[in-house]
């Protein structure tokens, strides 16, 4: 059963300035899920989309604040792994050494998402 205080919250980063290919399939991915959420009476924020900053990304999950329910956290773009750290590449954000101004690093997503007072559950799907 859906609470009203349910959240959907999508990330899809299409375009990037480094050598990383631009991703033109992130907004129909990200529409699906929106669809697929939505046709369960699940409320979603506006996405994420396009070129895509760290700060823009920071600011577009901090929406989970007003979340009471759960807080569902959708993100489609390039990931990279790199000494042994994940890393969710932003459109800035270079190949060869991603860093936390110009990438999201996975245990700075965890700590952006634990810090929302309100959600009762967080469900991140890469």
């Amino acid at each position: 059963m859906l609470s009203a205080g349910d959240l959907l919250l999508t990330v899809g980063v299409r375009h990037y300035d480094s050598a990383l290919p631009d991703l033109p399939q992130v907004a129909d991915e990200v529409r699906i899920v929106r669809e697929a959420f939505g046709g369960a009476g699940f409320p979603a924020a506006d996405p994420l989309l396009g070129r895509c900053t760290v700060p823009d990304v920071e600011a577009h999950l901090r929406q989970g604040e007003a979340c009471s329910g759960r807080l569902v956290v959708y993100w489609t773009g390039h990931g990279l792994v790199r000494d042994g750290r994940g890393w969710l590449v932003t459109s800035e954000s270079t190949v060869d050494g991603p860093e936390p101004a110009l990438a999201v690093g996975a245990g700075h997503l965890a700590d952006l998402l634990s810090g929302l007072a309100g959600a009762a559950q967080v469900l991140v799907i890469l």
